[in-house]
């Protein structure tokens, strides 16, 4: 019987069952394993790391299953590494983990609207260009607003609002949205900066989208819902990847140190 037919035989058993040996089948940096590594295919290794993640996704495998808040946590806290090579906890992130220069080739990398511009137009571009429309005092914030996506992704703003992720161990949904703002916090903590996102910061970010839609998209099918003018300024080129980390970096640096 192979390791999945057992997980599946026990499955069907209950869940306590599937568990616990889910629990002992440890994969990668989850632990040991009773088998040893030979023993046990790439395919069968996947399987069962992805079978532990559906428990721990679905909360009615879960509920009033006595053994779920003491033994999924053991599974494995799921993280991603960074640029420099830190190790980044997606839901529970570390001030220690996080440095300025990560977040700013992270930023570089990821483009804004999933995608959907005409070249590649980045977060960390966004953020520079908007941290030039707000006053002096709150460029800072404006130029980190978007920081905790280094570590989650740039999730389109419709699908955030409609997003959720369950928590194993409170037994809980969280939202997309809460799990940003604490990802925030982290990262302005661990870059000694406020982490209050001030009302023009949130106007200019607004501003910002129809800006970029306007200049680096196609035309919409139907209007977005949002309330906000464009810039008057046009964005005709996107800068390569890594020119939006150095400015990104430069502004940092400016508005921080007090560098002109």
């Amino acid at each position: 019987m192979s390791v999945m037919d057992e997980i599946d035989a026990l499955t069907a058993q209950g869940m306590e069952s599937a568990l616990h040996r889910l629990n002992r089948i440890r994969i990668d940096d989850l632990g040991e394993s009773p088998l040893e590594p030979h023993e046990m295919t790439t395919d069968e290794r996947k399987q069962i790391v992805d079978r532990a993640a559906d428990f721990a996704a679905n909360p009615e495998w879960l509920r009033g299953c006595s053994v779920g808040k003491t033994l999924l946590p053991t599974i494995g806290e799921p993280w991603i590494q960074s640029t420099s090579g830190r190790k980044l906890l997606p839901f529970a992130l570390q001030a220690d983990s996080v440095t300025v220069e990560d977040i700013a080739h992270h930023l570089s990398q990821i483009c804004r609207f999933n995608g959907a511009c005409r070249g590649v137009y980045s977060v960390a571009e966004h953020a520079v260009r908007m941290s030039y429309e707000v006053p002096r005092e709150h460029a800072l914030a404006a130029l980190h607003h978007d920081d905790g996506e280094y570590v989650l992704g740039d999730i389109p703003r419709p699908m955030k609002s409609r997003m959720a992720v369950w928590d194993p161990v409170g037994q809980e949904y969280h939202s997309v949205k809460l799990v940003e703002e604490r990802t925030h916090r982290v990262i302005c903590r661990a870059l000694g900066i406020s982490s209050e996102i001030p009302p023009c910061v949130h106007a200019a970010d607004l501003r910002m989208v129809v800006t970029e839609a306007r200049d680096l998209m196609t035309p919409s099918p139907e209007p977005w819902q949002i309330d906000a003018k464009p810039y008057g300024w046009h964005i005709f080129q996107p800068w390569s990847t890594d020119l939006a980390a150095q400015r990104f970096l430069w502004r940092h640096r400016e508005l921080t140190q007090g560098e002109e």
